[in-house]
């Protein structure tokens, strides 16, 4: 298209989004032609759903419009979230269209070269930013590339410049033409990192479209503030950003101040500089530690109240009256969200119920504590209902996803909120309108799903981990062995004491509890320190070599288990909450009873004997005493450990894998806080 155009010819044409920020070298180049050999006046986005594909939302899109013509100064962005029609397949007219403002703002200003007035959902960024680079990301190039580079050269240049040492010893070369070839052979390797850090700057320039991204976060009140302290303060100017981020970081309080005065406050990466700089500055004046808390008082994203985002349904019906109709009825729990409870007639049917719509949240208002919400995706032929006691809701999805407010519905802010209007109640009731009150960073849409798809990215590999983990089972055939029950295979099994003690420095005496007790090893370094006395008083527990502990106590941590080997530094006794198995090693090896109780098998027994209620939940000794066990001898419990822990090591990979994706989906979400 571009090459097709005259010079003054112009050009308006819908893309995908993904174009504006697409990492590709070949989209790169095309974003800094349109930028640098024609002028980009404008960018409009358009809402999520405008496109409807077949298999239901088409990609988001969006307009550029640009001239061929002198190079690009500035780039209009206009944001339409409501083009006059609601979204989905079914299109009904709503109100609120944003397309006359749009057309009005481009006709008016745009098309002449002027500067619209800026709102929520128009802005001016000077192409300038689009073209520039993080002066951080250039500095961290050009200290790794070059460093890389030397190292790689080394080698090289000790063979150069010994060879140059060796002509020079034989009289083939004077010491100035040594020093001359030396200088060469240094300049090459100069110019050849100068070209390598050139190459990699040059290639890390993205050219994003993503016009939301240079512009700043800051309130008006946080602007007046910054403005006001920096009043007075004469500025040390410079275009270059570049410049001012190298004087900023050998810069004295004085210049420093004059620096940050020449910042724009509209620049998000120029606030951002300012607000990194701040933050790791060792020795700031009262001046600085004020410009540092105006700062902090912005969130990466405005935080927004729920209350415009969000639709109560209210649709209930009577099933009963549609008595020939199949309904597919819904439930929630708080590990997989909405899920299919069962189908049932409507003549089957006696009290009323919520109709849910795909998209839809549920939740229970009496358990949201313990994440009894999730997100109806099923699209059944038949009617949807759901309990009367449940709340219903939709979102404005031409401002937010559903699924991104899922995400945050399940984080630990959300339910800390939930516990703060709970408190005080006799019973949880989390109303609606609490709900709507809850404030939520709000990014752009686009954004919105970028974070999503990170989510659902770490999401697969959990799932995947997940499926791994409780599929697995050792193949191992005990039916050929003869068994006994672990009284007599052991010369001791009980429940440790209960000490009182209090925590004081290393003393050579520890006591290990459930925590430190984890699936690879006990952590015996994070143990608790006791006195001598308290040792003293009960040496009965203390622990030998060899030792099998298992966790006999408490919410969901009964069945840990492990073998305890002494460190030889420390004597350590253990907890009421922990059961000790002392094995006979003439009959059996500790690891086999550690590796039997971590199979189905074990774990079986462990869980069909545990007792109590939910708040104090016990497995008693004397019932793991009465555990027939298989006994293969010796030899064999020694191979099937070797096999057993060579498959354990692998869950424990697959665990790792798993714990690492849940720690990448609190990073995201946290970035989202900006905590």
């Amino acid at each position: 298209m571009f090459n097709h155009l005259k010079n003054g010819g112009k050009c308006a044409v819908v893309v995908s989004e993904g174009f504006l920020t697409w990492d590709s070298e070949p989209a790169k180049e095309m974003r800094k032609i349109i930028l640098e050999e024609a002028n980009l006046k404008a960018i409009i986005s358009l809402p999520q759903g405008l496109f409807v594909s077949k298999g239901g939302q088409g990609a988001k899109t969006s307009i550029l419009y640009f001239e061929k013509s002198e190079p690009t100064k500035n780039v209009w962005f206009y944001k339409i979230t409501n083009d006059g029609y609601s979204m989905g397949v079914n299109r009904n007219e709503i109100a609120g269209c944003q397309i006359p403002e749009a057309l009005e703002l481009f006709t008016k200003y745009v098309k002449h070269g002027k500067i619209p007035p800026k709102t929520k959902n128009s802005f001016v960024i000077p192409a300038d930013w689009i073209k520039q680079i993080d002066p951080r990301l250039k500095e961290r190039i050009i200290i790794e590339t070059t460093a890389q580079q030397k190292e790689k050269f080394s080698e090289k240049r000790k063979k150069e410049i010994g060879k140059f040492d060796d002509k020079l010893k034989k009289g083939e070369i004077t010491k100035k033409e040594h020093e001359q070839k030396c200088w060469q052979f240094d300049n090459i390797v100069e110019n050849s990192i100068q070209n390598e850090i050139t190459k990699l700057i040059e290639k890390a320039h993205s050219y994003s479209f993503n016009l939301q991204n240079y512009r700043n976060s800051l309130s008006d009140d946080q602007i007046k503030k910054w403005k006001d302290s920096l009043s007075g303060i004469k500025t040390k100017n410079s275009n270059n950003i570049d410049t001012r981020y190298q004087e900023l970081l050998k810069a004295d309080s004085k210049t420093t101040l004059q620096i940050l005065a020449s910042f724009n406050t509209e620049s998000a990466l120029e606030m951002d500089i300012a607000r990194e700089y701040l933050s790791k500055l060792e020795k700031k004046d009262e001046s600085m530690r004020e410009l540092e808390e105006i700062l902090r008082e912005n969130n990466k994203y405005p935080l927004v109240p729920l209350n415009d985002l969000l639709m109560l349904n209210e649709n209930k019906i009577k099933p009963k009256k549609y008595k020939d109709e199949q309904f597919v009825i819904l439930g929630v729990s708080n590990t997989g969200g909405v899920f299919v409870n069962e189908k049932k007639n409507g003549s089957e049917i006696d009290q009323s119920y919520f109709v849910v719509e795909n998209n839809q949240f549920c939740y229970n208002p009496y358990r949201i504590n313990v994440g009894s919400v999730g997100l109806n995706n099923f699209e059944n032929n038949n009617r949807q209902i759901i309990s009367g006691a449940y709340v219903i809701f939709g979102v404005k999805e031409n401002e937010i996803d559903p699924r991104y407010l899922l995400a945050l519905l399940k984080t630990e802010s959300f339910n800390k909120y939930v516990n703060e209007q709970a408190t005080g109640g006799v019973r949880m009731n989390f109303k609606f309108e609490y709900l709507q009150n809850w404030q939520i960073p709000l990014p752009p849409l686009e954004i919105q799903l970028e974070i999503v798809e990170k989510i659902e990215r770490q999401k697969a590999i959990i799932e995947g981990a997940e499926k791994i983990l409780g599929n697995w089972k050792a193949n191992i055939d005990f039916t050929n062995y003869s068994k006994m029950v672990l009284k007599e295979l052991c010369v001791k099994i009980t429940q440790g004491p209960n000490p009182k003690y209090d925590k004081i420095e290393d003393d050579g005496y520890k006591v290990l509890k459930t925590k430190d007790l984890y699936s690879d090893v006990i952590h015996y370094e994070n143990s608790d320190n006791i006195s001598k006395k308290v040792y003293l008083e009960n040496k009965n527990s203390e622990l030998q070599d060899k030792d099998i502990l298992i966790a006999i106590v408490g919410q969901g941590s009964i069945g840990k288990v492990n073998v305890f080997y002494n460190d030889g530094k420390n004597k350590f006794i253990f907890t009421r909450a922990l059961g000790l198995i002392r094995a006979d090693e003439s009959k059996i090896i500790p690891e086999f009873i550690k590796s039997y109780l971590l199979l189905n098998e074990g774990q079986k027994y462990i869980e069909d004997g545990i007792r109590g209620t939910s708040g104090q939940l016990v497995l008693k000794t004397s019932y793991l005493k009465n555990l027939a066990f298989p006994l293969p001898p010796i030899e064999i419990q020694k191979q099937i450990v070797a096999k057993l822990d060579k498959e354990m090591e692998a869950l424990e990979n697959v665990r790792e894998l798993k714990n690492q994706a849940e720690n990448r989906i609190n990073k995201i979400l946290q970035e989202v806080w900006d905590e």
